[in-house]
């Protein structure tokens, strides 16, 4: 026996977040006595986003004037498709503009194609020197920057990233559930991952994946009164759908396989 349910994000508790849709169900009528699993049948959604977004949009960086002097900003790149030449503008731009909070420094950017690294330049140059450093949500693994060069980064009138600048954007999305199962739990999350989902369409594009995969997950209970459902990329960051974007999964409840 098998049960399908269809859900859309418009009719969710928080429509307004489709990428954390909660759902109240209707009784499934499942027998308390049998195992049942769930699956996912097909899941679709926009693939609404940009290269830099909410998730990986901040760097941090620390000038020194050479004497006393410290200052720490936190820069916000504008949410958008970059290529390397101008990922290394928006940065300088947004540096400089932090910068003039207390002095009067101008940074550039430029994007090497042979390398594909990005160099962030301080042009004022010496006593004032600067470094990156690291936060949360920071774009700097975008610009080449690994986590070891920014943890050992001095303070410098240039920096360059050691690795090439990586502009490909979410490899595949996660969609979890919290409600319907304890097993199969995501390593960044604590809910479970009922399928994922390669990215493999342009930025714009509607995403409708069916779930080839028979396996199932052993629902929680089957008393079942709400069901979640959150997106997450590659990195375990939300996916984040606006409110004009839907989210629409077809689930499958079905009795388990001893």
């Amino acid at each position: 026996m098998s049960r399908s349910l269809y859900l859309n994000s418009k009719d969710a508790i928080n429509p307004t977040t489709p990428h954390l849709a909660n759902w109240i169900v209707p009784t499934l009528d499942l027998n308390q006595i049998v195992q049942y699993g769930v699956r996912v049948k097909s899941v679709t959604f926009n693939n609404a986003r940009y290269t830099v977004h909410d998730g990986n949009n901040k760097i941090t960086f620390t000038e020194f004037d050479g004497t006393a002097n410290t200052d720490s900003y936190t820069i916000t790149l504008t949410n958008q498709c970059y290529t390397g030449s101008q990922l290394a503008t928006e940065i300088a731009s947004k540096m400089t503009t932090a910068s003039s909070a207390d002095q009067t420094l101008t940074y550039s950017g430029s994007y090497d194609s042979q390398t594909k690294k990005i160099t962030i330049t301080l042009t004022d140059g010496l006593p004032n020197v600067f470094k990156f450093v690291a936060v949360a949500n920071d774009a700097y693994r975008l610009a080449g920057f690994t986590d070891s060069d920014i943890a050992n980064q001095t303070l410098a009138v240039s920096q360059t990233s050691d690795t090439m600048v990586d502009l490909a954007g979410t490899k595949y999305v996660d969609v979890l559930t919290r409600s319907l199962s304890t097993s199969n739990i995501s390593s960044s999350t604590t809910s479970s991952i009922l399928c994922r989902v390669p990215m493999t369409t342009d930025i714009g594009s509607v995403i409708y994946y069916i779930n080839d995969d028979s396996s199932v997950l052993t629902l929680r209970n089957d008393n079942i009164e709400q069901i979640d459902v959150e997106l997450r990329d590659d990195e375990g960051v939300l996916f984040v759908l606006d409110a004009n974007h839907d989210l629409a999964i077809n689930l499958e409840f079905t009795i388990k396989a001893s």
